[in-house]
């Protein structure tokens, strides 16, 4: 039971020390650079779909 109880410790202090240190500054950076990567790969792949059908026919 004490091992559980230090693993919710550590958890808990980690997550507490983060929230903290992350700015809304961060935040957005990684939204816009996850949104990119969204379509940079959706983009990506209709292009590969296509030229797979392409030299298919």
């Amino acid at each position: 039971m004490e091992n559980l109880h230090l693993k919710s410790e550590i958890l808990g202090g980690i997550i507490f020390a983060a929230v903290f240190n992350i700015s809304l500054h961060d935040i957005a950076f990684t939204v816009v650079t996850a949104i990119i990567g969204v379509v940079v790969s959706f983009v990506v792949s209709c292009l590969m779909k296509y030229i797979v059908k392409k030299f298919k026919n």
